[in-house]
């Protein structure tokens, strides 16, 4: 308003900027402070129940103790897998999707699911390779639990399978005995066969046996061909 002198106005001008340099140092001063105010907070990446806490009010945190154990073990059941080795001569056979069944025994509970991830090396010790699968959140499933997983490799439909123990090996190969009706009576017969997978006590038969041929399951041991079967 043309009051007071240019040399006044240049003071004042002056001060203002000196006051809004003040107010940017004292502003870079609280973000310094609210950033190392940070580093003493700690934060988990991942939300549950801090099971395990190894640390005391005044020690120095680092996460890990110097015994190679966790300082604070954060626990969330909500999304659990089970991670298991699979020899690597069933490379071809298991891939992500394969169907898997899970059996916690110490629970007494069996859950189905599927291979969500394989591993992409070998393990140079057991020469074998990482295969996990994702289990559904269950109340008395925990962390480190044994499991026993059992992974589809192999699939044929209309298979025809023994117990292992009636299959029998001679100079001419592999076969088992089965019963077949004559006149009214029985005789014991050798069929020669070409075996496929196994799978328990059960033994896949590729060829020599048809459906409805009768299997001899007990006493086979001592029958050769043609005998006369008595059942009683």
């Amino acid at each position: 308003q043309n009051i007071g002198t240019e040399v006044q106005l240049l003071q004042a001008k002056s001060n203002s900027e000196g006051l809004e340099n003040q107010l940017k140092t004292m502003q870079e001063n609280v973000k310094t402070a609210q950033e190392q105010l940070n580093l003493s907070n700690i934060y988990s990446n991942v939300n549950g129940v801090a099971d395990d806490v190894n640390i005391r009010v005044g020690e120095t945190f680092s996460g890990v103790s110097p015994q190679g154990t966790p300082q604070i073990k954060i626990v969330n059941n909500s999304a659990l897998k089970v991670v298991a080795t699979i020899p690597e001569n069933y490379l071809n056979q298991v891939k992500a999707g394969t169907d898997v069944i899970v059996q916690i025994p110490d629970i007494n509970r069996t859950f189905n699911s599927k291979v969500s991830f394989v591993g992409s090396a070998i393990d140079v010790n057991n020469r074998g390779f990482i295969v996990e699968a994702k289990l559904p959140a269950y109340a008395n499933l925990k962390p480190n639990q044994i499991a026993q997983v059992k992974i589809k490799d192999y699939e044929a439909a209309s298979a025809l399978a023994v117990p292992v123990a009636t299959l029998q090996n001679d100079e001419k190969g592999k076969f088992v005995m089965v019963a077949s009706s004559q006149k009214g009576k029985l005789y014991a017969h050798k069929r020669m066969v070409n075996i496929g997978s196994l799978n328990g006590n059960m033994l896949e038969i590729k060829t020599g046996l048809q459906k409805g041929d009768t299997l001899i399951t007990e006493g086979f041991q001592s029958l050769y061909e043609g005998q006369l079967i008595s059942t009683e």
